[in-house]
């Protein structure tokens, strides 16, 4: 499939292939947490004052929290953007892919989260800094 048909959420992982993908559940649970962090507005949420402890503290306990307290995935994805005052998904694309993701099976998703959260996160931060270098790598050539 070329990265133009690809939804935003597979361009974002494949950024870092030498990943490699996931079963079912953990794939659709990486992709939901992708779409997650980047739905932050980090010039006008709280998150954005505690960078530092994102990826080990805010984060993991905000969708921790979220995932306890729901037996749906939009139940999940309600609460944990509440707690992380994220904004809905800025383009068309990304509300229908996350659209289409919280309409899958829930229960092994939140098992996910319960049970491996920590290594979803690893690769969901190795995969947004890799995503942010190539921005960064691109916005330089294009100053060019």
């Amino acid at each position: 499939m070329p990265a133009d048909d690809l939804p935003p959420s597979r361009i974002w992982q494949a950024a870092v292939p030498e990943l490699g993908t996931l079963d079912d559940a953990d794939d659709l649970a990486e992709r939901l947490l992708l779409h997650l962090h980047y739905a932050i507005n980090w010039d006008k949420s709280w998150v954005a004052n505690h960078r530092a402890t994102y990826w080990t503290d805010i984060l993991p306990s905000r969708v921790l929290r979220a995932a306890y307290q729901s037996n749906t995935l939009d139940d999940w994805w309600s609460a944990a953007a509440h707690e992380l005052e994220a904004d809905p998904p800025r383009n068309q694309e990304r509300r229908i892919e996350l659209a289409l993701l919280l309409r899958q099976p829930s229960l092994q998703v939140i098992t996910a989260f319960h049970d491996r959260l920590h290594a979803l996160l690893l690769r969901v931060q190795i995969i947004a800094e890799a995503v942010s270098e190539q921005r960064k790598n691109a916005a330089m050539r294009s100053a060019e």
